[in-house]
């Protein structure tokens, strides 16, 4: 599927599960510092599933997105980890 990683939502309204995502991962003990890009891969993920719903996606398509992910040549094995 050719999705260009390029990040954020350019503005666009809050997708609906932003704020639930954002509160599960503080209350995992994610710093906020970081909290913007767990944002960022998971709008890259909700936009590879091509207009599937997010709360519907499965393991094989997250693995699916990390294989998309491995092969390109912008994206280091570090961020697929």
């Amino acid at each position: 599927m050719g999705v260009e990683f390029d990040g954020g939502n350019h503005g666009a309204l809050p997708e609906p599960w932003a704020a639930p995502f954002r509160k599960a991962l503080a209350l995992r003990g994610r710093p906020d510092s970081k909290m913007e890009w767990y944002l960022i891969w998971a709008r890259r993920f909700a936009a590879w599933l091509a207009g599937r719903p997010l709360h519907l996606a499965t393991r094989d398509d997250a693995e699916g997105f990390l294989t998309t992910l491995a092969s390109s040549p912008r994206i280091s094995g570090w961020q697929v980890e």
